[in-house]
């Protein structure tokens, strides 16, 4: 029986560590078949948590083990999260250079004999200048077969005092399928991604973990923890509707930290983007 890959990847690894499959299968809290079946030949698609486990004891990723010879080197990832295979390379916006200015298709460099006369003083260039431009689009990258592409939260405070999605998108996150469509029973283009910051959520949340909030999901007939906007940024917080001594509707935002006070906004403040659906620790 052919081996695949990932038997030789892990075998060699185990012999670089001194490990033997129990040795190793007893470390990693899985049972000796299953390593022992994976360096036979009988398993040759392994995956899940398991193999994260095993993965760990050998101080590398199950992409490591999956993809052996491919650099995965990708420093503050999930722990989740390196079960994916595959992530985008970096995405650098080309900048138009600042002493060209582009107008009605032509930019200030360009003198085509039929272009018409543009008299532009240096005001209005200046003025053209400081307009501030959108963030450019993220470029679509197909997602590898078996995992989905899901949008990124990057960043999460606002200025503007008004939620705008996309001057907040980031290179996308990728997870695995079965995850997203089976476990949480979920669409990727409803889901976003984003880190957890600061330690208001500590100990559920830890400053660093990656959350997943599902978009479709936005009632607070039943309270719980939800991403939400309270006007200023983007948190991660408990989140009840009540009502105040007027009955007008109201949001009660609490963390799970008791050093941080809880507080109650009126629920025109409160715009709920999501409930959180999955969530991974930073290690």
């Amino acid at each position: 029986m052919t081996r695949s890959p990932v038997a030789d990847e892990l075998e060699r690894r185990m012999a670089h560590l001194g490990l033997s499959q129990k040795a190793l299968a007893r470390k990693a809290g899985v049972g000796d078949t299953y390593v022992r079946d994976i360096l036979k030949g009988k398993s040759r698609n392994p995956g899940g948590e398991k193999l994260e486990c095993i993965a760990a004891v050998l101080g590398c990723t199950a992409r490591d083990l999956l993809f052996p010879g491919v650099d995965h080197a990708q420093p503050g990832l999930m722990l989740r999260e390196r079960r994916t295979p595959y992530l985008p390379p970096p995405f650098t916006p080309q900048e138009t250079p600042r002493d060209t200015l582009r107008v009605h298709g032509f930019s200030s460099r360009e003198k085509p004999e039929n272009a018409p006369q543009l008299a532009l003083d240096m005001a209005q260039i200046k003025r053209a200048r400081s307009t501030t431009q959108p963030r450019p689009a993220m470029p679509a990258v197909a997602a590898p077969p078996g995992y989905v592409m899901v949008p990124y939260l990057a960043q999460r405070s606002i200025t503007s005092g008004r939620y705008d999605e996309a001057q907040l998108l980031g290179s996308p996150k990728y997870f695995e399928e079965s995850l997203i469509t089976q476990r949480l029973n979920a669409r990727a283009e409803d889901l976003r991604a984003l880190n957890v910051e600061g330690q208001a959520m500590e100990p559920l949340l830890r400053d660093g973990d990656l959350v997943l909030m599902d978009t479709q999901r936005t009632t607070l007939a039943e309270p719980g923890l939800f991403v939400l906007f309270d006007g200023e940024s983007v948190v991660c917080r408990w989140a009840e509707r009540t009502f105040d001594a007027q009955t007008r509707p109201v949001v009660q935002i609490s963390c799970e930290n008791k050093r941080f006070s809880a507080c109650t906004l009126p629920a025109s403040r409160v715009q709920i983007l999501g409930r959180v659906v999955w969530y991974a620790h930073c290690v």
